[in-house]
């Protein structure tokens, strides 16, 4: 598998999220310092996604904000446990060569920031 530096300096990630009823999206522009790490990551073979890095990744913050609040909500557990399966089932995807190379990734993130644009214009 080529994982060769990508034509991106930075990129844009547009993120969905259905809360409580209400679909809600919020488009990141990633720094060229953050597309470093995260291509870095990525090369390294830890992560087979930008996906599986951002869910590693936002759960590790949602613990640190549950071990500052040391309150815990049952929705919460259930986005932790189904975010876990999913880390779970990228690493056994991983150690059983089902990966998807750095071009693909990189092609259909940038196909969604279009469709994206496209949609909002």
């Amino acid at each position: 598998m080529s994982r060769g530096r990508s034509p991106l300096d930075h990129f844009e990630v547009t993120l969905k999220c259905s809360c409580n009823g209400n679909d809600t999206a919020m488009q990141i522009t990633l720094s060229q310092e953050q597309s470093r790490i995260l291509e870095s990551l990525f090369q390294q073979g830890d992560y087979e996604s930008l996906e599986t890095m951002i869910d590693a990744a936002l759960l590790l913050l949602a613990e640190q904000l549950a071990e500052r609040t040391q309150s815990v909500d049952p929705d919460y557990l259930a986005w932790m446990e189904k975010t876990r399966l999913k880390l779970d089932a990228g690493i056994d995807d991983m150690q059983e060569n089902r990966t998807v190379p750095l071009e693909a990734v990189l092609t259909q993130l940038q196909d969604k920031v279009t469709k994206a644009q496209a949609e909002s214009a």
